[in-house]
């Protein structure tokens, strides 16, 4: 799994070390974009290996609710 916010460049060495490995030793890579506004997700979603997958979370809202949450109860 490879977590990225805004770190396109890493992320394009990154994945293209990762991707470089027969697929015998690495079955996938889970990329988790934390809402990039690098271009990050164009980029992802113009890949084309099988291997990659990516995620975007939406536990950030859940977690701020949960916060704010709290806080009416203390």
């Amino acid at each position: 799994m490879v977590v990225t916010y805004n770190r396109l460049d890493k992320l394009r060495a990154t994945l293209a070390q990762l991707l470089a490995a027969p697929a015998a030793d690495l079955a996938a890579v889970v990329v988790v974009d934390n809402a990039s506004t690098d271009g990050t997700g164009a980029w992802l979603d113009s890949l084309d290996d099988p291997r990659e997958a990516t995620c975007t979370p939406a536990w950030p809202a859940a977690v701020i609710s949960a916060s704010a949450a709290s806080k009416l109860h203390a």
